[in-house]
């Protein structure tokens, strides 16, 4: 038998062995893949996207769409400063930018947006600003 004073001893140790036993027999997943990170933070931002769309309640489908695109491109900026400020050196900085900046514009061309077209759109309304502050 069993003194009373040692019954919680051997139970926490009985616990402990029947736990380090199903541990055991729990099957192991393959590490996540690139393309699985990819794909499960694609999720999330859609969801959260999803979420702060219906909380602005948006009638007009354009509307929904720019602002859509726009939270989207930020949760991907957002990722990959995370990303550079991890990142050792100015070039590889840069190359994780260009990474993430290749694939905000592929996404908005992909969804109706001509990234091209508004960069020069953009950089010709600079120009006449450019002009002013130098006289």
């Amino acid at each position: 038998m069993i003194p009373k004073f040692l019954l919680p001893v051997v139970a926490a140790g009985a616990a402990f062995a029947i736990s380090a036993a199903a541990e055991e027999n729990v099957e192991k997943s393959a590490p996540f893949t690139a393309a699985d990170r990819e794909l499960v933070y694609s999720t999330s931002i859609e969801n959260r996207t999803a979420n702060i769309l219906k909380q602005l309640s948006l009638t007009d489908t354009n509307k929904t769409t720019r602002v859509h695109d726009a939270l989207v491109a930020q949760y991907r900026s957002l990722r990959a400063r995370e990303e550079a400020i991890d990142g050792g050196s100015a070039d590889e900085k840069s190359a994780i930018f260009q990474k993430f900046k290749d694939q905000i514009n592929a996404h908005l061309n992909a969804n109706g947006h001509d990234v091209a077209k508004a960069t020069r759109e953009w950089e010709a309304k600079q120009k006449p600003k450019e002009d002013a502050a130098g006289k």
